[in-house]
């Protein structure tokens, strides 16, 4: 059995369980957590909140972006295997 890309595997999981996943809580959580923990200086909840949706959001823009730059890609090579 051929091995198969390991974006065709991701890509069946689907785009939201890529971008929630790795993106929001792999990213964004990882720099939330990074945030709080070198920049101690402010601690009151509103800066908290504000971070961790300004780290989530940001997350999730990117892994938006980079699924479909890998999605185009990806079509771009069946489309190539293809001819």
């Amino acid at each position: 059995m051929p091995k198969r890309p390991s974006w065709e595997i991701t890509r069946q999981k689907g785009k939201w369980h890529y971008i929630f996943l790795r993106w929001m809580l792999g990213w964004g959580g990882t720099m939330y957590i990074l945030n709080l923990c070198f920049f101690t200086h402010n601690r009151n909840p509103f800066y908290m909140l504000w971070t961790a949706v300004l780290w989530f959001v940001l997350g999730a823009i990117g892994g938006a972006i980079l699924w479909h730059l890998s999605e185009k890609k990806y079509q771009k090579k069946i489309i190539s295997d293809k001819k």
